[in-house]
């Protein structure tokens, strides 16, 4: 699968071979082995902290000057530990702006650090998400009403592009993303995203959750 580079992404490698005429190294990150263009110098067999600043034509790093440890790299962005490291075991893209984006949602809809904990961990755990912003705000916003497999069936039901989804009165445990697409769509279309009714709400984000979910497992391609 082709890796998805962001800017300032964070980045956290091995070296496995360095060459220095060309100012490229190869480098291991997770299971997958990537060269870079860096100016800095390094030490094969070592890990280092980097940050991604240019992702085309050629992949650009620049090195971190930190201990290669999560506290190391979260004093140096004066960035909560906890939430990094949370980034980091999640493979979740890690970006200093996605992290502040998170603490100003967090602000905005008032949570307490316990409920915040605690739909951070239900992004990656349960859902298996990348943590965003928006899939924090989805899950916040699914808290808010008492939803079950048969009140969403029921709602989909009026819309004929998600009759697909519905089976035996009931959405089904694993549909197929092209359904999942069409609901999706179609609340959208509907304006569900947007409207004012908490319960329409909600439904429009268990949808796209769910949409992100499958196409996270089957389309993303890397998550840093």
């Amino acid at each position: 699968m082709a890796i998805v580079w962001k800017t300032n992404q964070l980045v956290f490698g091995a070296i496995v071979a360095l060459y220095p005429q060309k100012k490229r190294a190869r480098i291991r990150i997770q299971n997958q082995q990537l060269i870079a263009y860096t100016d800095a110098e390094l030490v094969v067999g070592k890990s280092y902290w980097f940050q991604l600043t240019k992702p085309a034509p050629a992949l650009t790093l620049r090195l971190l000057q930190t201990k290669p440890t999560i506290a190391a790299v979260a004093a140096y962005f004066c960035i909560n530990e906890w939430l990094l490291n949370v980034y980091y075991t999640s493979q979740s893209p890690i970006s200093h702006s996605l992290i502040r984006d998170l603490f100003t949602l967090k602000k905005q809809l008032n949570m307490t650090s316990t409920s915040f904990k605690t739909i951070v961990n239900q992004c990656v755990k349960e859902w298996n998400l990348s943590l965003t912003d928006e899939h924090v705000l989805w899950i916040h916003t699914i808290q808010q009403q008492a939803l079950t497999p048969e009140t969403i069936a029921q709602q989909l039901n009026q819309f004929p592009e998600c009759a697909d989804m519905i089976k035996g009165g009931a959405l089904r445990t694993q549909p197929s993303l092209t359904t999942v697409q069409a609901a999706y769509t179609c609340l959208k279309n509907h304006h569900w995203d947007t409207s004012t009714d908490h319960f329409k709400k909600s439904m429009f984000a268990y949808v796209a959750l769910k949409q992100q979910q499958m196409t996270q497992k089957m389309s993303l391609d890397f998550r840093i």
